[in-house]
């Protein structure tokens, strides 16, 4: 049997949770349909304001890809091997 556990933070006391929270998940994929509606928009439009406010949101979807990578790196495994 697996079991995932997450391991306490090393910058905090509270203990991290190995999958984010439905708000921020809400919150994260409100922004990615904002950024692709952005690019649709410019794409049909030939306009490039759109592009522009897209290409401005990249940095947070890079800030939010290295927080998802160091939330994974902080979760432990726990094999429940019956021997």
């Amino acid at each position: 049997m697996l079991s995932l556990t997450s391991t306490p933070c090393k910058r905090s006391r509270r203990r991290s949770r190995p999958y984010p929270s439905t708000k921020r998940r809400k919150g994260h994929l409100g922004r990615v349909l904002v950024w692709l509606s952005l690019e649709l928009e410019a794409a049909e439009d030939q306009n490039n304001t759109p592009l522009m406010a897209a290409n401005s949101m990249i940095p947070e979807f890079g800030a939010r890809d290295f927080t998802l990578k160091r939330n994974i790196s902080n979760l432990r495994f726990v094999f429940n091997i019956p021997g």
